[in-house]
């Protein structure tokens, strides 16, 4: 059986984008660790999620070219400040997909811009593979008081 040349071709197609020295962020995905203090309220503490970390990303605003994303709410005692970004992935994380419920447990991403050494925590708010499997898009959404 004859392999579709298109497929060739996707398979590389990863690689020459990170070859672009676009993706300079990595990205670490951890977990809460699922322990109750003594109220019996989760611990606040995160665990790191196997096979998902410091895997190389980009990361940009979400909706780039389509205005601000971020929002700012005005509270008689707090000012709460949100953004969303969106990251791509370097490679395929099928964990990330939706049957995993990082939405349900609170899974979260921890990302590094390598230049800068900056670091961002973000809740992750949807995430999925490429049917390629080449690459893995995250929705990620930070909120700040």
């Amino acid at each position: 059986m004859a392999q579709n040349p298109l497929s060739r071709h996707v398979s590389k197609l990863m690689k020459a984008a990170v070859g672009t020295g676009l993706f300079v962020s990595v990205c670490s995905v951890q977990a809460p660790d699922g322990l109750l203090g003594t109220s019996g309220a989760p611990s606040g503490n995160y665990v790191a999620v196997s096979g998902l970390q410091s895997i190389l990303c980009m990361d940009a605003p979400e909706g780039f070219g389509s205005g601000i994303t971020a929002t700012e709410i005005h509270a008689v005692q707090d000012v709460e400040s949100s953004g969303l970004r969106h990251v791509l992935l370097a490679g395929s994380y099928p964990q990330l997909g939706p049957s995993t419920n990082w939405g349900d447990v609170g899974w979260r991403a921890v990302l590094t811009n390598t230049v800068t050494g900056q670091t961002q925590t973000y809740d992750i708010y949807g995430a999925e593979p490429d049917s390629q499997g080449t690459q893995t898009r995250m929705r990620l959404r930070v909120v700040n008081l």
